[in-house]
């Protein structure tokens, strides 16, 4: 076998973001507590650029004046860069104004106050965001990894089928790669997130403690018989799996040791900004979105900088006057993009406004992005970590989007609202008497929806509500 070197030359396309659209698609996916950090951070980079409300009484640097001899061309209106004197998407005073005088004020009593404090520690989908960029991965598996990550719900777990969450995207994933993605992402810390079940988050925490017969014992548990442990059930747990007490007390003990909510302890809830992007209030024509002021500096360039560095100014205060005006440009961008989203999902989601959550509509990605002409990652990356203060709460907008069920009838219906009926039911039930899941699914059959009892038992878990046997009162 002869072994040789030499150098070839091989063509191939790659995609190479420029730096200014990479900071608009950062812009884009901020939510709102991050973006106030962005713009601080480039109030404190620019000296050019400066907050609209700082605007009068401002002043020249002394020590720093550019060179002046402007030149028409730098500041001519065609000059797609220069948006400092582009008319802004529209704040929302007269949106405070309506939340301020309804009976759903920001106080301090309202648990959703979007100025509550800001949390020290970092959310669950930034965290696992963190650590996906630095794991090594086939870079085809990125995005779908993302995605995974983005569809968790605030416990860690993955509600969404795979099936459904392929077509989220366009076109539709791939499921097998979408099956590759969501190893990685239950590989991730915290151990147990990614899980579709309570059974598949604790086998995930399980399967890092060392191998010994009490973790075999823990697994077998987990996997076949979690109701008899929710009932407590010890005496047929040791039967059916023919072991003494004490393993079973410590396989029991074990179990007891795991998380079964691992992505809850990075819920913001004593310490959490819930500082809403978006406002929404009622007009002749039904719900109208508007931008949040709090959540929403507006940012200029400084009118002297802008009017006195021209041509013949010196390459720093051109470099500066370009990157003030793009930062500008890229953050009203990001507030149309927002706005026209988040005035497509309310259009298709109004009667949550009245209704709560029993009213929502089958909604996806691909709708909100054909309604207003654009992609669905453009649209994926606009709502991630959004959020929109309403009559409802402060809710996020990746709340208003749900899987599409047909009843028995023929009509669609979502899983939200579907979820919705079951907590009712449940919430009306007899303390003496809790309903099973099997007679939920009957429940809902006779109302025309017809659902399996897994399914049931999935919603039921997802809602964060017990078994009957957990419901039932003792006496």
């Amino acid at each position: 076998m002869t072994l040789s070197t030499g150098l070839a030359l091989k063509a191939q396309q790659t995609l190479t973001l420029s730096p200014q659209l990479e900071q608009a698609l950062q812009l884009l996916a901020l939510p709102a507590a991050d973006l106030r950090q962005a713009i601080d951070e480039a109030l404190a980079k620019n000296p050019l650029l400066i907050l609209d409300e700082e605007l009068e009484g401002a002043t020249p640097l002394v020590a720093a004046s550019p060179p002046v001899e402007p030149e028409a061309a730098d500041r001519s209106s065609n000059d797609p860069s220069n948006s400092a004197e582009e008319e802004l998407p529209p704040f929302a005073a007269d949106a405070s104004a309506y939340w301020e005088s309804s009976g759903r004020s920001w106080g301090e009593d309202e648990p959703n106050d979007p100025f509550s404090l800001i949390a020290d520690s970092e959310g669950l989908t930034d965290h696992l965001h963190r650590q996906a960029a630095l794991t090594s991965m086939d870079e085809a598996l990125r995005p779908l990894v993302a995605l995974v990550i983005e569809a968790l719900d605030e416990n860690g777990y993955l509600t969404t089928p795979l099936a459904e969450l392929a077509t989220w995207v366009d076109p539709p994933a791939d499921e097998a790669a979408l099956a590759q993605a969501l190893e990685i992402v239950q590989r991730l810390e915290p151990t147990g997130v990614g899980a579709r079940s309570l059974a598949e988050c604790l086998l995930l925490q399980l399967a890092e403690h060392p191998q010994s017969p009490q973790r075999a014992l823990a697994e077998a548990i987990v996997r076949d018989h979690l109701a008899l442990l929710a009932r407590h059930d010890y005496a047929t747990l040791s039967r059916v799996l023919a072991v003494g007490p004490d393993d079973l007390k410590g396989a029991v003990a074990l179990i007891e040791r795991l998380d079964p909510k691992p992505g809850r302890p990075f819920a913001r809830t004593t310490a959490q900004t819930i500082l809403p992007d978006l406002l929404i209030v009622p007009d002749a024509a039904g719900w109208r979105v508007a931008l949040n002021p709090a959540a929403y500096p507006r940012v200029v360039v400084a009118p002297y900088y802008h009017d006195q560095i021209g041509r013949k100014s010196s390459a720093e205060w051109r470099q500066l006057l370009t990157e003030a005006k793009q930062f500008v440009k890229h953050l009203e961008q990001r507030a149309i993009t927002l706005l026209r989203v988040g005035q497509a999902i309310v259009d298709r989601q109004h009667r949550f406004f009245v209704e709560g959550d029993s009213a929502l509509a089958p909604l996806t990605l691909r709708e909100i992005a054909e309604a207003v002409a654009l992609h669905e990652s453009t649209v994926s990356r606009t709502i991630a970590g959004k959020t929109m203060l309403t009559p409802k709460g402060v809710v996020p907008l990746k709340h208003f989007f749900t899987a599409r069920l047909t009843t028995e009838s023929g009509a669609a219906t979502s899983n939200a609202a579907i979820k919705s009926r079951i907590a009712a039911l449940i919430a009306s039930e007899s303390p003496d008497k809790p309903l099973s899941d099997s007679e939920i699914v009957a429940r809902l059959a006779a109302e025309g929806i017809v659902i399996a009892r897994r399914t049931v038992a999935k919603y039921r878990d997802a809602l964060s509500i017990p078994p009957a046997a957990l419901r039932r009162r003792l006496s």
